[in-house]
Order: structure tokens, then sequence, then C-alpha cells
């Protein structure tokens, strides 16, 4: 979208005072009522969903979340997950790493599969702030379909996978699940994605890193001498390759 636009409202955000969260008289609910996009009217959910996302921008401080959050857009998407968890793959363990990788892409694809059977819009694209006074105050914008978060799931699956695959201890598990959570928060501040997209991507990250992390199928194929995982490669190498338990 445009600049300038973004850019307005961000503004409009900053400095409009917040009005109320309803209309209340009958001529407001009638004038509300004839604004509401197609969507809106035909699906309670979208309004319900607005006034959530509403109370999470006028919640939330701006700072430090309003950085945090872009941070998390810019660096947690899949162009840069992938890339580094391969980077990171080969400078820290192949052999411990290679279920997070593998977990990462399995996340991503599921992912993109599911947006495209759903085909849910985002909330930006419905209303840019006039009648959900929801707004785009990080002035981002995202092409894809909505449902379920890639960065919540994402982050979420490789979060948990590699707590299991490099076999941290079990003080470090709700840790990974609040950051997790707290990727989904982000999403939703910036007003890029509706709470259910967020809370889905989450449980479905998560309970595919658990899986993942528990079965481990790097460590798999090192116990059977699977000629997939390379031949300069030891069981040894692999800290739960010879079945010892974690």
């Amino acid at each position: 979208m445009p600049e300038s636009r973004c850019q307005a409202d961000l503004a409009h955000f900053e400095v409009e005072p917040a009005s109320p969260v309803s209309p209340t008289s009958p001529n407001e609910k009638r004038a509300f009522k004839e604004a509401l996009p197609a969507e809106w009217k035909e699906q309670s959910l979208y309004r319900r969903e607005f006034a959530v996302l509403r109370w999470i921008q006028r919640t939330i401080p701006r700072r430090p979340m309003l950085p945090v959050a872009l941070f998390i857009h810019h660096f947690a998407s899949e162009a840069i997950l992938i890339p580094f968890v391969g980077v990171f793959t080969w400078v820290v363990s192949l052999p411990a790493a290679g279920s997070t990788t593998s977990c990462m892409c399995f996340c991503v694809s599921l992912n993109f599969g599911l947006k495209w059977i759903w085909q849910r819009p985002r909330p930006l694209w419905l209303d840019m702030g006039k009648v959900s006074e929801v707004w785009n105050i990080g002035a981002v914008w995202e092409a894809d379909y909505s449902f379920p978060s890639g960065h919540s799931q994402s982050l979420a699956g490789v979060l948990l996978c590699a707590h299991f695959t490099f076999q941290l201890t079990m003080h470090w598990l709700p840790v990974m699940l609040l950051l997790g959570a707290f990727v989904g928060l982000s999403r939703n501040y910036l007003g890029v994605h509706w709470c259910s997209d967020t809370l889905t991507g989450w449980l479905i990250g998560s309970l595919s890193g658990i899986a993942w992390g528990l079965l481990d199928p790097y460590a798999a194929l090192l116990r059977l001498g699977s000629d997939t995982t390379g031949c300069c490669l030891r069981d040894a190498d692999h800290p739960r390759a010879s079945g010892a338990s974690g």
C-alpha cells in the first residue's frame, strides 16, 4: 500500500482520542451497520475479533511493544528464518539441528497450504481503521492470507522442537511456549492478524514442534544407518542417536 497512507494511519492512531468501542444511539448503530463491509455482515466473528484487536492496541503501551513487534515482523519471517536455521545447522551441530530444520520446513509448508485452503482476509484488508479503529500502527503490510499466522506457527514449532532435540532442561519449556505466544500477540498488536489466526498458528506450531522434537527424525535415521544422513556422520555425533534418553 502507499507509504503516505500508512503514515496517515499511524498519525491518526497516535493523536486522535479513542472513540467508544461500539455505537450507542440508534442513529449511530444504523450508520455503523450500513458502513460495515460485506464480510462483517455475513460473519459476526469479524466484529468480535476487531473488538479484541482494538482492545489490544489501546491497552498495550506503544513503547516498547511497537519496536519489538516490528523486529519480529521483519526478522522472524520465513524468508529470514529458513536461511538462518540452515546456517545454524552447519555452524552449531548438523545432527542436533537436523530435525529442527526439517520441522521448520514442515511448519512453513503446512502454513502455506492451510492459508490457501481457508483464504481468510487479513484485518487491514477489510478496514484500515475507519470503522473498526484497528490501525496499521507499524506501517506494515502482508500480501498473503491470514489464517493461520505463519510467524506464530513457525516460531512456536522451531522453539519447541529445538527444546527437545537439544535436550534443554524442562525449565525452558514454559519459556519456549510463552515466547511463541508472545509472537502471536505482537502480530495482533500490529493489526496484521486476527487473534484466532495467532492462537491457531501457535497451537499447530506447538504441537508440531513437540511431536517433531520427541520423534527426532534425524536421530532415527542415524540409528537406522540411513544413507540420507550423509556418509560422514556417525551415531555418536547426535546425543540421541544411540537411543539414550534425554
